[in-house]
């Protein structure tokens, strides 16, 4: 089967509404969803690679794309929360426009004074730029160098990831190295001025050098104690091994957790990814990915790691989760404590929507959805054959959005 090049995507609600905690609250936008679909002029369109709720209601979205007037770019727009475009923001049309690159690896983060931070791939694939905007979309030229800091090398730098220190300064990370066999992480750490903090491993930036080349290193997280937790893939000649790392606050890699603050996740036979991490108030990594089994079968699992890198035994069976038939795809800690997550599930004839509530211990909550799942079908998607729910976020009632990505297959 082939899969159709568009997307369908929307933001939804999972809350408290009228019915049990977990259910698909079907009063926001347009029978619980809003659409973004039908924006930007084919071919393209607008591909939105991470989104950013606002306290007021708006959103954030940021991809890349383009219109039938502009060449391909990096876009950050923001809606109400009706869905309309926010014309106060950016060109008057709701669109910031970033002309700088246009690599599909970008992120997006938000300030607590409502400025908004951006990262994506520079005009060369030695650097990366960090982008700071102003709360109408125009650049904060009291960031940096004209509201931009470029991190370069003289090596590639790619794939960029961002996250929010408790100070509010930005953590980046990103794969770098000058071939696809010498990849490693390197974290960078900028003040809210835009400069690297001195104070952050050597001159803002620090390297990680796994045992092995990394080929993905896209998940990212800091706790409150500026602790930041990593996940990713190396290469090996049996495939990808999943890998988590760990990063103490001064941005020295935590030489007590694993082997320079690196630890290979100890199950499954190669071939997986760590593609979600979150760290705890205490200091643990929490770590969602994909193996392969014994069987040749692809298995998902959470795993939770003590600060010496070993599993801890008080989390699921053995210090991990087995979520058989389903794949993960975003991760977040509850203020208590609790862990949720969201994906897809597989049904007989193709994957729907899934997200999951587990407690402290690892076992599932029983009082979210049904067992401690909710599967979604979005009908208002109707003829899709997979959809998966992605960069999940809570809101300050408790209910949930994310993203969510559904395929045609012919």
């Amino acid at each position: 089967m082939a899969c159709l090049r568009g997307c369908v995507l929307c933001v939804f609600s999972l809350g408290l509404a009228e019915a049990a905690t977990g259910d698909w609250d079907r009063s926001y936008g347009a029978e619980g969803h809003l659409s973004l679909t039908d924006w930007f002029t084919e071919p393209g369109g607008f591909q939105p690679s991470t989104w950013q709720p606002q306290a007021d209601g708006k959103l954030l979205l940021a991809g890349w794309g383009h219109t039938a007037s502009s060449a391909q770019s990096y876009w950050v727009v923001r809606l109400n929360a009706d869905g309309t475009r926010d014309t106060s923001f950016g060109g008057g049309d709701g669109i910031a426009t970033l002309t700088f690159g246009n690599s599909g690896w970008i992120d997006l983060a938000l300030q607590a004074d409502g400025r908004i931070l951006f990262v994506g791939g520079g005009t060369s694939s030695q650097e990366i730029r960090l982008v700071r905007l102003n709360t109408d979309g125009s650049r904060d030229t009291s960031f940096a160098t004209g509201g931009e800091l470029v991190i370069g090398d003289t090596r590639r730098i790619e794939n960029p990831r961002l996250a929010l220190a408790p100070d509010g300064s930005a953590i980046v990370l990103a794969k770098i190295g000058t071939s696809n066999q010498t990849m490693r992480m390197l974290v960078a750490k900028a003040t809210s001025a835009g400069v690297l903090d001195a104070s952050f491993g050597t001159g803002g930036l620090t390297e990680i050098v796994p045992p092995f080349t990394v080929v993905e290193a896209g998940a990212l997280a800091v706790n409150g104690n500026g602790v930041i937790g990593i996940g990713g893939a190396y290469r090996q000649s049996i495939g990808r091994i999943p890998f988590v790392a760990r990063v103490r606050s001064n941005g020295q890699p935590d030489s007590a957790f694993g082997t320079n603050g690196v630890v290979e996740v100890p199950f499954f036979n190669g071939d997986g990814t760590v593609g979600s991490v979150a760290v705890t108030s205490d200091g643990k990594v929490v770590a969602a990915g994909e193996g392969g089994d014994n069987n040749g079968w692809r298995q998902r699992f959470i795993a939770r790691f003590n600060t010496n890198g070993a599993l801890d035994p008080t989390f699921g069976s053995g210090g991990r989760i087995v979520a058989s038939g389903t794949w993960i795809a975003s991760m977040l800690l509850e203020p208590d404590g609790k862990l949720v997550v969201a994906g897809d599930v597989s049904e007989p004839v193709w994957n729907i929507g899934w997200l999951a509530r587990y407690n402290v211990d690892g076992s599932p909550d029983v009082t979210f959805g049904l067992r401690g799942s909710s599967p979604v079908d979005f009908a208002v998607m109707a003829g899709t054959r997979l959809q998966r729910l992605d960069r999940l976020h809570r809101d300050a009632d408790g209910s949930y959005r994310a993203i969510v990505m559904a395929w045609r297959y012919r």
